[in-house]
């Protein structure tokens, strides 16, 4: 890997750049009517330049590419600031930037993460830009790992890859494309959970992400604990273009360009290669993935807008079976199934602007498809079937919505309605705690309606008080207990106060609503659905409050205090566990008899100070204390599977001349707790040959504690800006010391010199067992490579 490396930058430094200029061009626009602002001031400092816009609103300046600051102003808005603007010689720089109107001076400050200052937008959002995300140390462009370097989200747990925000659950998180939701951010989902280990984002095609974690507006149903907010760049309009990656799990390319004079697409497509990297290093799974994204924007000559998003992927996994045996091996591919995934979605989002504000249209369709399968032996023969998996879940989704902007007032209101059709056939054998061994064997069918309305208004009260207001109701055509939208009235409102034009706090509350998991609903016992009558949305009520400090244009400190009170939250029966302690599963979790008695709360201190690139120095830190607590089958409340308490990143990098950046991150985080296994339950034969694992001991749920979870991760970027081509080439390296941090421990047998597992001499009805180490961890470095044409 080091040849490679070597051999790749040898290669890319025999390229000469001489100097040249690029055209960076731009239009200015009034927020809410879309029309041209004339006389704006566009400046860059690093470059010593400025200019005005004409009548059109249109800009041009010739600039050396590289990185900069773009600065916007005109009298009566607010002044803004579009940070790390990457300039190209190779394609178009093209910026369309939306003005809002300023009626106090107070509020006439830079915005300088592109996120108006307002009540709703308060310390619970943050935004990063395409160049942060890139170059984000150990992270390689995946969206997953991007966002657990924010405060409240816990940077490792310990099982899988859940994205857990505020100690709520995984399942609590939306996520959005261009307004658009789509289902996961992740290959090899597990169904009910959310987060996998390979991003399914293609970062290359992203512009900006907004990741907020409370203060939910109204128009973003269905979620708890946080949304994430993608804008994809829209495609080249003058001419066709070409960029070729290596990245850290996959190769792809993407094409984009016009289609006609109004319209511009780009397409990406990649497949994964660690399949090969893994099964060399005889790792037990190999998983191997594809997948594709697309945008298509047109621009309608009234000014409105349509998006067209696309989004799929094709994910598989198979076990190593020619892997060298160990008790490792022996223990993950007894048990761990084979499988695949497919997930297709479709959307669009119109907007049409009137003289006030505008109107959204978004439809979409999405589809997941979700097979497993496992034998005993792994022989693959129907006679030792253990399980056999499969499900559908398809969902259209149709939102309309209306903006109205007047003077210090904003209104926003709407309807949503989706069309949701699952399906799941299941057969499994299984030991419980209860000792017995069973059987699942179903095929369950879910068709219904979800629908919403919901208002909102946002004013300025005064030059110092800004007040958010909104109301969301929610019902489905399930069950009765979820039909009427008067149970789950939800509303919510920001307070915000602006001590200095630099200093602000905000508090914010709301009651938040979300739909039960469809594995969850569709579990069937006796042939009938019983948890349908049982279940209910969840609720979580929260509050918060914050303190903001712009410490200069590209500097800012925030400090929030918040507590969520979980109510109507799953409780597994068979397991007499919450729901938001059930994981440990690869292909879904929840198939079994539930209600809705659980009650949790997470509450905690959040920090986070963030500089932006200025003065060719960035840096980001968080720091989170966080307790997450649901209750047990005596109505304590223990610690969640999450309940990290406490977390920290620290990021610092520097950018050099000739477009080298280097950065370094740290992250810890405290330590997470397990269940202990029932070693004498699981060690009976029985139970063993049903299972091919351990069976936990509920009774001390959450019981235990890993150690402490801590990396250093480092990396280093050149970028060569050339007439036909910019290439880009990077070295990442993920937990630089070598820490060895540990997993769940499995309990795995013991096995003699023919690899049969012994039976105890001294009580034939049981085999003998051990618990093994699961640490992981080595040095992870990653090449990556681009080359756009």
């Amino acid at each position: 890997m080091k040849q490679i490396f070597s051999l790749t930058i040898s290669f890319l430094f025999t390229i000469i750049l001489s100097s040249q200029t690029a055209v960076l061009e731009g239009r200015i626009i009034d927020e809410a009517s879309r029309s041209p602002i004339e006389g704006a001031t566009i400046s860059i400092k690093e470059a010593n330049v400025m200019t005005v816009s004409n009548q059109d609103g249109a800009w041009s300046l010739e600039i050396e590419p590289g990185l900069y600051n773009i600065y916007i102003s005109h009298i009566g808005y607010e002044k803004t600031l579009i940070y790390e603007q990457r300039v190209y010689l190779v394609q178009s720089n093209f910026i369309e930037t939306a003005l809002s109107p300023s009626e106090q001076i107070v509020n006439v400050t830079v915005s300088s993460d592109k996120i108006k200052r307002s009540a709703i937008n308060g310390n619970n959002i943050k935004s990063l830009e395409i160049d942060e995300i890139q170059r984000m140390p150990g992270a390689v462009m995946d969206m997953s790992k991007v966002i657990r370097n924010f405060p409240g989200v816990a940077p490792r747990v310990s099982f899988g890859y859940n994205i857990i925000v505020r100690g709520g659950g995984s399942f609590e998180n939306t996520y959005y494309l261009d307004e658009i939701e789509i289902p996961a951010i992740t290959h090899f989902s597990v169904q009910g959970l959310s987060g996998g280990p390979n991003g399914l984002i293609n970062t290359d095609l992203i512009s900006r992400a907004v990741f907020r974690t409370g203060s939910f507006k109204v128009n973003r149903g269905n979620t708890l604990s946080s949304t994430l907010e993608m804008e994809q760049k829209a495609g080249r309009r003058d001419r066709f273009g070409t960029k070729l990656t290596l990245g850290a799990a996959e190769y792809g390319m993407h094409i984009e360009g016009p289609l006609g004079k109004r319209s511009s697409f780009i397409l990406s497509a990649r497949k994964s290669y660690t399949e090969f990297l893994l099964k060399a290093f005889d790792l037990p799974v190999l998983p191997a993935f594809t997948d594709f994204q697309y945008k298509h924007k047109i621009w309608l000559p009234n000014n409105d807008l349509i998006t067209i998003v696309g989004l799929g992927a094709y994910d598989k996994y198979r076990l190593n079976t020619d892997a060298e045996a160990s008790d490792a091996i022996l223990y993950n591919t007894g048990f761990i199934p084979e499988g695949d995934q497919n997930t297709t979605l479709f959307g669009m989002n119109y907007k049409h602007f009137t003289e006030n504000g505008f109107y959204t249209l978004v439809v979409s369709t999405t589809r997941f498809h979700n097979t497993a399968d496992k034998f005993y032996g792994n022989t693959g023969e129907e006679e030792d079937r253990s399980l056999a998996y499969e499900s559908h879940d398809n969902e259209i989704k149709i939102r309309l919505e209306n903006r109205i902007v007047k003077s210090k007032n904003t209104f926003t209101y709407g309807v949503n309605y989706d069309v949701a059709d699952f399906d799941l056939d299941q057969y499994s054998i299984f030991a419980g705690r209860n000792g017995i061994v069973d059987t699942l064997d179903y095929f369950s069918e879910l068709n219904y309606q979800k629908y919403g309305v919901f208002f909102d208004y946002s004013r300025n009260l005064t030059s110092r008080w800004n007040l958010y207001a909104g109301l969301r109701m929610d019902a489905n055509t399930l069950a009765p207990n979820m039909m009427n939208p008067f149970r789950q009235l939800s509303p919510r409102a920001s307070l915000q106060y602006i001590i200095t034009p630099k200093i602000s706090t905000t508090l914010s509350s709301g009651i938040y609503y979300q739909h039960v998991p469809n594995v969850l609903l569709a579990y069937k016992q006796n042939e009938e659905q019983i948890n349908i009558n049982s279940l209910e949305y969840i609720q979580s009520s929260q509050i918060s409050w914050g303190l903001d400090y712009e410490i200069n244009e590209a500097t800012r400190f925030n400090v929030d205090l918040f507590y969520k009170n979980y109510d109507q939250y799953p409780f597994l029966l068979r397991d007499s566990i919450s729901y938001a302690n059930a994981n440990g599963e690869y292909v879904s979790v929840g198939n079994q008899q539930a209600n809705s008695s659980s009650q949790g709360r997470a509450y905690g201190i959040e920090f986070f100070i963030q500089q932006k690139l200025n003065n060719n120095w960035f840096y980001n830190c968080s720091a989170s204390y966080i307790v997450s607590e649901f209750q047990d089958i005596n109505g304590q409340f223990i610690p969640s599977s999450w309940d990290n308490r406490t977390a920290l990143n620290i990021i610092l990098g520097k950018t050099f001349g000739k477009n080298w950046s280097i950065g370094g991150k740290f992250t810890y985080a405290g330590a997470n707790p397990y269940t202990p296994y029932n070693a004498d339950l699981s060690s009976q034969l029985d139970i063993w040959d049903a299972n091919q694992r351990g069976v936990f001991d509920y009774s001390r749920i959450n019981s235990e504690r890993l150690p402490a979870f801590h990396a250093l991760d480092f990396r280093i970027d050149k970028k060569w800006f050339l007439n036909k081509s910019t290439i880009i080439a990077f070295l990442d390296l993920q937990n630089l010391y070598n820490n060895q941090f540990q997993l769940i421990p499995y309990l795995s047998p013991i096995y003699n010199e023919n690899g049969e597992v012994q039976v105890d001499p001294n009580n034939p009805s049981q085999y003998l067992l051990q618990e093994i180490n699961s640490d992981t961890g080595r040095v992870l470095p990653t090449i990556g490579l681009s080359i756009e044409f």
